[in-house]
């Protein structure tokens, strides 16, 4: 089994310590140099914005305005730090998210603002996107579901649910919020990676692991994963998924996908660069802007690849 060398951690410790975005600085230095997660709430807790939305998190746009999707990412960072519902932090995002949920409709508001497009961004993170119609049914809703980032907000919901109202006799927010992608889970729909990435979130959130473990299977077992995935061994965004997918030895379908985790986890080892970071497989933007999301995107997919390395055993001890 390859193992990342000593010399290679450090080059990447090295660089996560001086080139780093902070918050994945911070990420890094809680995992591996004892810094609490109370450290890591403060360096995100800049990113947050006074109507409790962020700002800036997704790598691929660069505004601070709040909006939808750099609150999904903030939401990655919290899954991890597992913060107590009394955090201010938790309580704010939670204001912020039901504000932009419309239990009438069932749909969130846009991912986007129109500021988005006042600062370098992706072409694929452009307001407006596609208008949402009005569903007139419950299969309709279910049907038109997006799962990607939305499904992700709804883990953050049932993760926080004690801070969650209903708003009126006998109705429940959180389950209006969850049930939805649930029950498409269950549809038989064709899910993308992205979807697959944010359902995970929220299965991750369930209580009871029968139904967990059910969605799991619908979600990515039986060889769906490799179809969802592509091909290994896999790298860049890629990796990045399946690390997030299965992330540990311990995961109920490691045993089917072991030959292509280690793959990619093997690869991922050789193909570390020399500055001891991992680099993104896709571009945007001209060279002065690309510099600056790539700098961010090379520190955010390096403590998420040092991290699975750690997890599956796959880092050289000290000597």
């Amino acid at each position: 089994m390859l193992k990342l060398a000593r010399d290679r951690f450090e080059a990447a410790r090295d660089f996560m310590r001086t080139a780093a975005q902070d918050i994945d600085a911070a990420l890094f230095e809680h995992h591996f140099e004892g810094r609490t997660r109370e450290d890591v709430a403060a360096v995100l807790a800049t990113y947050q914005n006074p109507d409790g939305g962020f700002g800036t998190l997704t790598y691929d746009m660069e505004s601070p305005c709040s909006c939808l999707k750099h609150s999904e990412s903030a939401c990655r960072y919290l899954f991890r730090l597992d913060l107590p519902e009394d955090h201010p932090i938790i309580g704010n995002l939670m204001t912020y998210l039901l504000a932009l949920y419309d239990p009438e409709t069932g749909l969130w508001d846009d991912l986007l603002v129109p500021e988005v497009n006042d600062y370098p961004h992706a072409p694929w993170w452009t307001f407006p996107a596609a208008t949402q119609p009005i569903p007139r049914t419950r299969g309709e809703l279910v049907a038109q579901y997006d799962p990607n980032t939305y499904a992700a907000l709804a883990a953050f919901v049932l993760k926080y649910r004690s801070l969650v109202p209903d708003d009126r006799a006998g109705y429940s927010l959180v389950e209006a919020i969850t049930s939805v992608p649930l029950e498409k889970t269950r549809s038989g729909a064709d899910f993308s990676p992205y979807d697959a990435l944010s359902l995970n979130y929220l299965f991750n959130e369930l209580g009871d692991e029968e139904e967990r473990a059910e969605l799991l299977d619908i979600l990515i077992g039986n060889g769906r994963l490799v179809e969802l995935l592509g091909p290994g061994p896999l790298v860049g965004e890629d990796a990045y998924k399946l690390v997030h997918l299965i992330d540990s030895p311990e995961h109920r379908h490691y045993p089917e996908y072991r030959s292509y985790v280690d793959q990619t986890l093997d690869h991922l080892i050789g193909v570390q660069q020399a500055d001891g970071t991992w680099q993104p497989n896709w571009h945007w933007g001209d060279d002065e802007v690309w510099a600056r999301v790539e700098r961010r995107l090379k520190g955010s997919l390096t403590v998420q690849f040092l991290w699975a390395l750690h997890r599956f055993g796959r880092l050289a001890s000290r000597n």
